[in-house]
């Protein structure tokens, strides 16, 4: 059985990559892929929360 993803999920995800922070709202997907390119180039996520 195949989940289907839901677009309407969304996160706030907060991140540190070469000393600059950053905080962006985006779908849940999107914030999966941006997490593991954070940790890819050792960066670090520090906030990682659902909003809707």
């Amino acid at each position: 059985m195949k989940i289907k993803q839901n677009p309407w999920i969304r996160v706030s995800i907060c991140y540190q990559l070469n000393k600059e922070r950053k905080c962006v709202c985006i779908n849940k997907e999107m914030a999966y892929k941006l997490r593991k390119e954070i940790e890819a180039q050792n960066g670090t996520i520090y906030w990682f929360q659902p909003v809707e």
